[in-house]
């Protein structure tokens, strides 16, 4: 199925002042979903359309926590994992508290809630207090939406750093704890935004109000998700130009350094280009790699014009890569049996963990995402359904564990004794080569 992406009205006229703007990039910022073609939209918006975003945890809090004590272990390899809940967060962090690592920090999302007019403007209370029932190293993230903020700032005439100070105060009514581990992660960074000068000025005003918060909250740094380019696309030059140009950014880079820990890119491999039937196993894993990992990759491979990102993104980096079973847009075509999206979340760790082990300098800690966000697109019966998620986040928390030891990276342990786990197939599928060769300019 083609996945298309919208952009934003002043790229399609090639009016660059449109973009630059601070009135215009607020009001493609404040763009809600257009939940009549959400395949156009990018994947965490498109969570936010029809009776999809009836959002449950996913099961009971626990009554005791899971695992109160972290026992004390020499760490040669810390890891923090973050992971994008749009839906079932309790079914992710059960599976992942079972095969908690005691070198390893767990970083889960928890939705908004609506306010009285409708706008995803409010954090969720009480499940921040459910997250911390795991243990020391679980951690809530309130997710902060741009688009209704970004409706809040045009109506109240305020400012996007004004956004972010009271978005923090709302985590703090809703009993996010940063004493705790607890921080925001904004929902999102458009694709324009790597060529916007008006939305790089708008999201650092935003990000900067949250990482202030009011004269009584403590200053913390959040992440934010990124859209990336499609794993599927053609476009490759174009996005490689755009991202060469932003890295040259460097206040921009600057300042993202001051405000967020975390940025993590939208790069959800898809079935569809990364498990063909009866191709070599490494191939399939080098090419997964090569797209979740060519952000890192592209700016290690700059000029001094990019100090400032390179150095930041080091020490910041997160691919959000695919745990998100049964859509068919958005987070690719992930319709598959579950088998086979168990192999596939499974080989998406090992490429992360082959990475890391290779470039141990863009990974202290080594960081790690998946997007989460169950939907049953097929009609599974309910029982069946919910059988099939617990298989899904079974399988990212064993592959997770496995590679990522306190003892070492260890990629192939991801996939099991025989690597069988690893080797998904999927019936059409094709890798694309433009990723192997994107960083040599070629892709």
């Amino acid at each position: 199925m083609a996945r298309l992406r919208i952009l934003p009205f002043c790229v399609l006229l090639l009016v660059p002042a449109a973009c630059g703007s601070s009135g215009s990039a607020t009001k493609q910022l404040a763009r809600p979903p257009d939940c009549r073609h959400p395949e156009r939209e990018s994947a965490i918006r498109a969570t936010y359309c029809g009776s999809y975003k009836r959002i449950r945890a996913g099961g009971k809090a626990p009554t005791h926590p899971v695992r109160r004590r972290v026992p004390k272990v020499p760490c040669k390899v810390r890891v923090e994992e973050y992971f994008y809940a749009a839906t079932n967060w309790l079914t992710l962090t059960k599976a992942l508290a079972r095969r908690a690592s005691p070198c390893a920090q767990y970083y889960i999302s928890i939705p908004p809630i609506q306010d009285a007019e409708g706008a995803w403007v409010l954090s969720r209370p009480k499940e921040p207090d459910i997250i911390h029932a795991f243990g020391p190293q679980f951690h809530a993230m309130a997710e902060v939406n741009t688009w209704p903020w970004g409706e809040w700032v045009q109506d109240t005439g305020k400012s996007w750093y004004d956004a972010g100070v009271l978005a923090r105060e709302r985590m703090g009514n809703a009993g996010y704890k940063p004493e705790l581990g607890d921080i925001w992660a904004v929902n999102e960074f458009p694709l324009a935004l790597t060529t916007s000068k008006g939305q790089q000025k708008a999201m650092t005003e935003f990000v900067h109000g949250l990482y202030d918060g009011s004269s009584k909250d403590p200053k913390i740094r959040g992440l934010i998700w990124k859209v990336a380019e499609f794993q599927t696309s053609s476009n490759l030059g174009s996005w490689r130009k755009d991202l060469e140009s932003w890295f040259a950014e460097s206040s921009f880079w600057k300042d993202m350094g001051k405000y967020v820990r975390s940025w993590s890119a939208e790069v959800y491999a898809d079935p569809i280009a990364s498990c063909p039937v009866g191709s070599p196993f490494l191939r399939d894993a080098n090419s997964v790699a090569a797209y979740l990992e060519h952000i890192p990759q592209l700016v290690q491979a700059g000029s001094s014009k990019v100090a400032a990102a390179r150095s930041y993104l080091e020490q910041a980096y997160t691919p959000l890569a695919n745990a998100a079973w049964q859509w068919n847009y958005g987070f690719g075509i992930t319709t598959i049996p579950v088998e086979q999206m168990q192999r596939f979340v499974s080989l998406q760790t090992y490429g992360i963990a082959a990475f890391a082990k290779a470039h141990p300098v863009l990974t202290k800690p080594v960081r790690i995402g998946f997007g989460w966000a169950p939907k049953n697109t097929t009609g599974l019966e309910v029982g069946r359904f919910h059988d099939g998620n617990h298989k899904v986040a079974d399988a990212l928390a064993k592959s997770i564990a496995n590679a990522f030891r306190p003892d070492g990276i260890f990629p192939k342990r991801a996939c099991g004794k025989d690597g069988r786990r690893c080797r998904c197939q999927v019936r059409g599928a094709k890798l694309n080569p433009g990723w192997l060769r994107f960083v040599a300019g070629r892709g």
